[in-house]
């Protein structure tokens, strides 16, 4: 039952007043002096002692950026890891550690508290830092607060272990670590806890009772009623008063999105407030473990009240538990009035939304009391809180003061992660931050908590404390549950006592980024000597500034110029102490802001700062003048570009000469003959929608964008350059553009420079987001800024803002710290062209256009590399052209150019360039490949495209530096082992496979290849992007064609989506398919390109073209074009599905290549004939070498019918054509590089047969020697090798001989004569050697077989004459086969854990509780036929065989199944006459669960000790459906017409996966006995449009029961069991699933033969099974038989088994009724008997 709130009231009330709070994003103030706790450290730090802020791996943090220490009580240097405690004695120790991650999922750090070095505190822990990388949420922390012994020397450190996501990086922020000594005169209260007061599971329904922590009493003093001996849940507060309380519980579980809370209740009524909720577990990558925290101040109005901590369910249901090895801690402490604050919040400061907790902006909570429940206290001689600003807390009193936090937070988007941060004077504090508050918003994970413990040391009189909140993950409303609690307790300093001569120390060092460094040094007895002070930065004496306060020295340092972003400092810091002992320390910091410096020569000094604001220059093109598209600029920064340039032409709209004339801006009012803009002055912001008062952005009340909607009344295709000045100080900005799509915004000497800084880009299509960018500039200054935005379809917004102290800010709003913006001022010349641009090039080219001055043309210069260039400058209408030729390609590599020259203002730049020309061969890159791979790379993990791609990714060790496959070659090849799965990923890109420019048309890949094996007959990859849907595939595979070493190089590509080609979805097999396919062989260079020249206007006039060695092999029509097609891509594997010429490849991995690939280039155009040629023939460097025979074809002499290969080795460039000739009459042709060869078969024809090879290369030509070909002719018959004959059903004999055979004379049933059978036909195998006969009713025994007229294929066509005896069998396993079983399990292994499928489909694995006590093999088969041993299974040891989901076996959809088994119960459970719902059970087989599934299953009915009697049943379900919705964890259920079985278990929720409104079981069953051996058949036999179907039930050959209304059986993963469950099922009474498992379920005896079929078997075929199963092997003792003849003749026969009697010894035998002894009369005698074993 839920509790009520206790509502605390404290002595003093305060009014509700709000103000805002500011974050500072890079801070550039000195730190304020410092002292130390008195009996405190306070340590910091950003790294670990690897060096790094990366915590992947883990690692103890590193105290490195501030170390306050009483020296008394505590010893620690600066950057060390170990705070080593100087007495012994109670600590209290509080843990911050705060991480951030930037990829993968579910980052989650331990901070967790060494003692020496040893494997962590039993509760000294926390593990809340979930960082789920998804929604914005990409932060988390992890606490802990708790009261532990020490012993004198003890040394602490904190490690940060990894527990989830731990292949991810995830990066430290700050960690801080505050311990003090708790004296024996401060009235504490310690213990600790391992379970509630219901058992170790603390997820229970907070309507269930006894959910209490039972504690253990340590540490406890007087104002605490608690016995230390006995664990008890309450403990007793014996006096009225303040009471400061942390609660510390990790939590460790299974359950997915589980979440547990705690709360401290008072007499039972849980205290508003007091909820720590921040235990989420999300069971997925190994995060299963969490913690749960609270830290607040609560009272106790009037002594007595007992206090206990309950914890409750959150979210799913299932077991989570204190984690092993580890307790929950409790510490109370009771305060005394002096020096306390204590006040509760439920809103923020702000003024427009202040019940939001989860606020974009940083924002103060306002400490108003709350909701009223929870009342405030102060001690006003050291704190105020009152008037107009009552988020701020004032401090009365110099000193240090422990902050304790606790928030109770609900509500939000999905992943909402409110961050808690602590500001003293706006500046917000190190290490005093929590982000442990993640709010799923899914299976009823809906709130969360924060709790934070901070140390705020050398806090002056007027210092402003403040406690504020900003969203970190998603958006959303999040609200308070209840109150949050806020406290201050001060703390006095460290004061030396008379005569102590501890040294003084490094107390703190820290990076100001841009602004240099600041340090702290503490004295101590000793004192530090200021003018001994001095530092080295990067080896150069530091002009330092130095300050001396309260017995701290603090330090700054400012660089004299900006230094460069993301830059590394070394410094050398000396001094000496007043007793002239000297002190050094070598440290370093980082410059950690990425940032862009903006020249101070960009500033402008003629700006008319009267004209605030921009010039907005507006252009549209929209689906008026495009007749379809949205937008024609491609959603880029180019095609924006083209646009403002008017550079876009329209095809829609000709000029007289049909030249296409480009389009119109819509946006101009007067633009109807031609391309013009209309500049707009925009006085005020930018903050611009395509709705008046959008709130698309962050701003909200957005103005409509100028001129939109333009003439062709659309919002869509809009394209605005916005041209202004900013005026900036010198130092750091940040800026942001939230837009709706993308923007590129840049600095330069004039706005239109394109060699400005690029500050901030986006260069795509997106919904409305931030994009935020860093800029310094050098001086104060007016520097001109252009903003290009661009717009494609859908939504449209712009915001342009800067952020100062965490606040986004309009630029040239009115707001106090905004930045202003002017639009006039005097231009200079900008430089409007630059080549190239990343192409390969001959020249260096730039454009230099006149603003409202120019260039003195004789004052420009260029340098390359250093170099001054003879470059020649021109005078054009615009101003001026500058070229210099270098003469030839310029070599590839980074190039550095300064261009300088002097305007006529007088102003004299200096502007730099560079450009990287690409590493490649010259004819691919001059035909602008998007992504060119030279596979160069010697080692590593990436290779890099020369085109500025991203780097594919090697995986699983495939290897660089392989030689270059042609002569031409750059570099090296990359090497690649099909047998490891080894690939080279790819990653999506816009030009390759995704992005707003697709469809595309035309699209080429090329590469050279060298298979090394061709041996395997599976598809080998050698590059696919895209799935089954949209893709390419270029593979080999060996076809029915090819002869050894030879595959076919297939090319594909299609498009089964938009516009179809290619075949359709979900297809097996070739038809549609678009491929071309050419014999490619192994050890062969190959160079190979695949062009798709498709239909642009979306029809399938297009086609799809393969070329080999520069050489068109084939080309296929009907293609459309090609669409976006994500799931990255791969070279020499198969990624992610596919499309072969055989059908749809599903799946990830597999299909590996083995050889080499080299030089691969990607191309968005259709490469033509003469390109793939010249890109060939450029592989081979120098002019045509003549060709050299290196190695003749030799003479062959081969059996008749056999293959003779004859090979020519060659060398000579380019590629050289083979012509192969027999008798002189060509047979064949090759384009090889280094070898050809040819193959024939040999005939008795073509023996002596001369062979010889033709080559031809651009040199000339050659021709080989010739070489014979001998036939061997064969004169022999075939000859008989084996014969196998099965009886029982199959009635076949195979026949091999030693030889092919004609296959006329071989399928001829009258060549084949044995006696008694009948031969009805007669099968030869594909590779002619192997005859079936099918034959009439053969039985077990002795045959002979005549074979006449049977030749083999030699020209003289010998013949078989010859006569074999032979023995026929029952085979057991042949009949079972012969039926069609999916799976066949003969459970006959006699070592190993694997049971194996004999059909191939799915292995089951034996498994036990300990894996010690396997499942017992090879006992006694139960299958007299088979006789090859069985599976035994002990129930007390948990034996079963689990099987893996399989789409034929359980996760397809079914209409027909058949399941049979044979076995024996050593043992059959026993039942109860007690009155309960349903019996014991054991399982025999079962897959699928409680939604959809089957079971065979023994229910008890004996209730004597040692049953003899069972029911077997068989029950099937399926009342959820096998497909699912777009959110793929939503499980669609059919009509309640088409749902079927269920359980009468009440215990399973009405509408749940047992079961729904008005279930009925299905089942059949029958009757059995213990230790008899059982045949079983159990059938599905399913209605696809109705439940019109059955179950049925056999028992040994005879069919036992049959049950009705019987659907389909939809899909039922959770895998399958034979002998036991192996996930969760349902019985026709009872449920075991999941947490209502009730028993072990296990079966004891002995389990053979088990099959699946997905189809049904007849009532013969079934009782065939079960016959031929019983029938004895031949090595069984023969059923006795005996005669004796009467003097009249008749005959009495006695026998075992059944008589059966024939009219010859070979059959057909037939039964003779009638038992043992049976009379003959003389003429029944007249025949044939035997006696048989059934």
């Amino acid at each position: 039952m839920k509790k009520n709130l206790k509502r605390i009231i404290f002595p003093m009330k305060k009014n509700i007043i709000r103000a805002l709070s500011a974050l500072t994003l890079l801070v550039g103030l000195s730190l304020p002096a410092q002292a130390a706790v008195n009996k405190g450290a306070l340590l910091k730090g950003n790294q670990t002692v690897k060096g790094t802020n990366n915590l992947k791996g883990g690692g103890l943090i590193s105290w490195n950026t501030y170390s306050s220490v009483d020296p008394t009580i505590f010893s620690h240097n600066l950057y060390s890891e170990k705070l080593t405690v100087l007495k012994s004695g109670h600590y209290f120790v509080s843990a911050t550690l705060p991480i951030e991650s930037a990829v993968g999922q579910r980052a989650t750090q331990r901070a967790l508290l060494k003692v020496n070095g040893n494997a962590g505190h039993q509760y000294a822990l926390g593990q809340s830092s979930y960082a789920r990388n998804s929604g914005g949420h990409t932060e988390g922390s992890s606490h802990f607060n708790a009261l532990i012994w020490l012993n004198k020397d003890s040394v602490l450190t904190l490690d940060a272990q990894d527990i989830a996501g731990n292949a991810n990086n995830r990066f430290l922020r700050t960690a801080s670590l505050f311990v003090e000594k708790v004296e024996g005169n401060r009235n504490v209260f310690n213990a600790k806890a391992t379970k509630i007061e219901s058992g170790d599971n603390l997820n229970v329904s907070d309507e269930e009772e006894d959910r209490n922590l039972i504690w253990t009493g340590q540490r406890i003093n007087k104002a605490f009623g608690f016995v230390k001996a006995t664990p008890a849940a309450g403990i007793t507060l014996k006096d009225a008063g303040n009471y400061l309380v942390y609660v510390n519980i990790p939590l460790q579980g299974n359950v997915a999105r589980g979440s547990v809370g705690l709360a401290v209740s008072l007499d039972d009524e849980v205290v508003e407030g007091t909820r720590g909720q921040q235990g989420y577990i999300r069971n997925s990558n190994a995060h299963t473990v969490s913690s749960i925290h609270f830290s607040g101040v609560i009272n106790a109005p009037e002594g007595g009240e007992v206090l206990k901590v309950e914890t409750s369910q959150l979210a799913k249901a299932g077991t989570i538990k204190v984690q092993d090895g580890k307790t929950a801690s409790i510490f109370i402490e009771k305060l005394a009035n002096d020096g306390v604050f204590i006040d509760a919040f439920s809103s923020t400061s702000s003024e427009e939304n202040s019940e939001n907790l989860n606020p974009n902006a940083k924002t103060s909570l306002a400490l108003d009391g709350g909701t009223g429940v929870s009342e405030t206290y102060l001690d006003d001689a050291h704190y105020a809180n009152e008037g107009d600003a009552e988020e701020q807390i004032v401090i009365k009193k110099a000193g240090n003061y422990l902050l304790t936090l606790n928030a109770v937070f609900q509500g939000g988007s999905a992943r909402a992660n409110p961050r808690l941060s602590v500001e003293v004077n706006g500046q917000a504090v190190s290490g005093a931050e929590s982000t442990a508050h993640y709010i799923r918003q899914s299976d009823g994970h809906s709130e969360s908590s924060g709790s934070l413990v901070a140390m705020l040391n050398d806090l002056a009189v007027d210092d402003v404390v403040t406690v504020s909140v900003q969203r970190e993950g998603n958006g959303g409303i999040v609200t308070a549950q209840e109150d949050g609690l806020v406290s201050l307790q001060y703390r006095g300093n460290y004061s030396a006592g008379d005569g102590e001569t501890s040294a003084p120390k490094l107390a703190s060092f820290t990076g100001l980024g841009i602004d240099g460094f600041t340090a702290n040094l503490e004295d101590f007895g000793l004192k530090v000597d200021a003018a001994t002070i001095k530092a080295t930065v990067n080896d150069a004496d530091a002009e330092l500034t130095t300050a001396f306060d309260n017995g701290a020295t603090t330090i700054n340092y400012a660089f004299s110029n900006i230094p460069a972003p993301l830059s590394q400092h070394n410094v050398s810091l000396s001094f000496s102490d007043t007793a002239g002992n000297s002190y050094s320390q070598d440290l370093v910091f980082s410059i950690t802001v990425n940032y862009k410096g903006v020249p101070a020569s960009f500033a402008s000094s003629s700006v008319d700062m009267s004209k605030r604001g921009f010039i907005a220059n507006v252009t549209q093109i929209s689906s008026l003048q495009t007749e379809g598209p949205a937008h024609i600029h491609g959603g880029n920064l180019a095609g924006a570009e083209g646009q403002l340039a008017g550079e876009l032409l329209n095809p829609n709209d000709l000029d007289d000469d049909d030249n296409p004339r480009p389009y119109l801006n819509e946006a101009d009012p007067d633009a109807w003959e031609g391309w013009s803009i209309a500049p707009v002055e925009v006085g005020e912001v930018i903050n611009w929608n395509q709705d008046e008062g959008g709130q698309a952005g962050n701003f909200g009340n957005e103005s409509l964008i100028p001129q939109i909607p333009g003439w062709g009344d659309s919002s869509d295709g809009i394209v605005a350059e916005i041209i202004t000045h900013l005026e900036l100080k010198r130092g750091f900005h940040q800026f942001g553009v939230n837009s709706d799509d993308g923007f590129s915004l840049s600095f330069g000497p004039n706005p239109k420079d394109i060699l400005g800084i690029v500050g901030g880009q986006f260069n795509g299509t997106r919904g409305a987001a931030d994009s935020l960018f860093n800029i310094v500039v050098p001086e104060d200054g007016l520097y001109p800024v252009r903003l290009i935005w661009w717009e494609a379809g859908g939504g449209a917004n712009i915001e342009f803002f800067s952020i100062t102290n965490g606040k986004k800010i309009l630029v040239n709003s009115e707001e106090p710290n905004a930045i202003k913006a002017y639009h006039v001022g005097k231009s200079a010349p900008y430089i409007s062209r630059a080549h190239p641009s990343g192409d390969v090039s001959k020249t260096i080219e730039f454009d230099i256009t006149n603003g409202d001055v120019s260039v003195e043309k004789s004052s420009v210069v260029v340098k390359l590399n250093g170099d001054v260039l003879d470059a020649t400058v021109f005078s054009t209408d615009s101003g001026l052209s500058v070229v210099y030729d270098h003469g030839d390609y310029l070599p590839p590599g980074t190039h550095d150019i300064e261009l300088s020259y002097k305007e006529t203002s007088g102003s004299e730049r200096k502007r730099s360039y560079s450009f990287n020309i690409p590493k490649g061969r010259i004819d691919i890159l001059a035909d602008k490949p998007f992504n060119y791979f030279p596979f160069d790379e010697s080692n590593g993990g990436t290779v890099a495209s020369s085109i500025g791609q991203s780097n594919a990714t090697l995986f699983n060790g495939a290897e660089l530096g392989a030689p270059a496959l042609f002569p031409n070659g750059i570099g090296t090849a990359v090497r690649l082992d099909g047998s490891k799965d080894q690939a080279i990923r790819v990653p999506d890109s816009q030009e390759l496979n995704t992005g707003g420019t697709w469809p595309k048309a035309k699209k080429s890949w090329e590469f050279w290849i060298k298979a090394e094996s061709l041996s395997t007959d599976g598809p080998q990859v050698l590059w696919e992007q895209g799935g089954v849907t949209r893709g390419v595939n270029i593979y080999i595979q060996r076809s029915d064609d090819n002869t050894e070493g030879e595959s076919t190089l297939y090319m594909m590509a299609w498009n089964r989506a938009q516009t179809f080609f290619g075949g359709a979805l979900n297809q097996v097999g070739d038809e549609g398919i678009t491929a071309v396919s050419t014999t490619i062989k192994e050890n062969a260079t190959y160079h190979i390109a695949f062009v798709m020249d498709g239909d642009t206007e979306g029809g399938t006039e297009g086609t799809l073209t393969g070329y080999l060695n520069g050489k068109q092999f084939g080309q296929v029509g009907g293609v459309s074009q090609l669409w976006a097609h994500a799931d990255d891509s791969a070279f020499g594997n198969l990624w992610t599905n596919a499309v072969t010429h055989e059908g749809d490849q599903a799946g990830s991995g597999g299909q590996g290549f083995t050889g080499v690939i080299d030089d691969a280039a990607f191309y968005n155009i259709a490469l033509t004939e003469e390109q793939v040629l010249a890109h060939f023939e450029d592989g081979f460097a120098g002019m045509p070498e003549k060709i050299e025979i290196t190695g003749q074809p030799q003479d062959a002499t081969v059996p008749e019918n056999a293959v003779a290969t004859f090979t020519v080795d060659i060398s000579g460039m380019p590629v050289i054509d083979v012509k192969w000739l027999v008798n002189g009459e060509e047979i064949a042709t090759d384009s090889v590089l280094s070898s050809s060869s040819f193959s024939i078969v040999a005939t008795e024809a073509n023996n002596g047969a001369k062979v010889k090879a033709e080559l031809t290369n651009k040199a000339g030509s050659i021709s080989t020697a010739e070489a014979t070909l001998t036939t061997v002719i064969d004169k022999d018959a075939p000859e008989v090798t084996s014969i196998t004959a099965y009886a029982g059903t199959l009635n076949q004999i195979i026949i091999t001989f030693n030889e092919p055979l004609n296959a006329t004379t071989a399928a001829n049933t009258a060549n084949y004569k044995i006696d008694g059978l009948e031969v009805s036909s007669a099968e030869v195998s594909e590779h002619g050697q192997t005859v079936t006969l099918a034959t009439s009713q053969q039985n077990a025994g002795d045959y002979s077989v005549a074979i006449s007229g049977v030749k083999d294929t030699s020209s003289r066509g010998n013949a078989v004459e010859d006569s074999i005896s032979f023995k026929s069998a029952i085979d057991y396993a042949m009949e079972i086969v012969s039926d069609g079983p999916i799976i066949y399990w003969k459970l006959a292994e006699t070592e190993g854990n694997l049971a194996i499928d004999h059909m191939g489909l799915r292995n089951g694995t034996y498994v036990s509780a300990n894996q010690s006590g396997l499942p017992t093999l090879n006992v006694d088969s139960l299958v007299a036929a088979s006789n090859d041993g069985a599976v035994h299974f002990d129930p007390q040891k948990d034996q079963r065989i689990n099987i893996g989901d399989n789409n034929l076996m359980n996760t397809g959809t079914f209409k027909q199944k058949t399941f049979e088994f044979w076995f024996k119960a050593d043992a059959l459970p026993q039942a109860t006459d007690e009155d309960v719902p349903y019996q014991k059970k054991m399982v025999i087989w079962e897959q699928g669960g409680g939604w959809k599934g089957l079971r065979f299953y023994l229910n008890a009915t004996d209730t004597s000790d040692a049953p003899q009697k069972a029911d077997l049943y068989f029950m099937a379900n399926s009342h959820i459906g096998g497909g699912t919705t777009s959110d793929s964890s939503t499980w669609t259920a059919p009509p309640l017409d088409l749902r079927w079985g269920g359980s009468t278990d009440e215990r399973g929720p009405g509408e749940s996966h047992y079961g729904y409104e008005d279930s009925v079981p299905v089942f059949v069953k029958s009757e059995v006995e213990v230790g008899k051996i059982y045949h079983v058949v159990g059938i599905i036999d399913g209605d696809s449009e109705g439940l019109n179907g059955k179950l049925l039930l056999y028992v040994n050959g005879k069919l036992v029961d049959e049950e009705g209304g019987v659907g389909l059986l939809y899909s039922h993963g959770n895998d399958a069991g034979i002998g036991g469950i192996n996930a969760g099922t349902i019985f026709h009474d009872e449920i075991a699933d999941g947490t209502l498992l009730t028993d072990s379920y296990f079966f004891n005896g002995t389990i053979d033969e088990v099959a699946q079929y997905n189809l049904v078997l007849n009532a013969e075929q079934v009782a065939s099974h079960f016959e031929l199963g019983s029938t004895g092997a031949d090595n069984e003792e023969a059923p006795a038989i005996s005669i004796s003849r009467k003097a009249d003749g008749t005959v009495t026969l006695t026998f075992d088994g059944t008589l059966q009697s024939a009219p010859t010894v070979n059959g057909p035998w037939t039964d003779v009724p009638g038992e043992s002894p049976i009379n003959l009369s003389p003429e029944q005698a007249q025949q044939f008997g035997r006696a048989v074993r059934k």
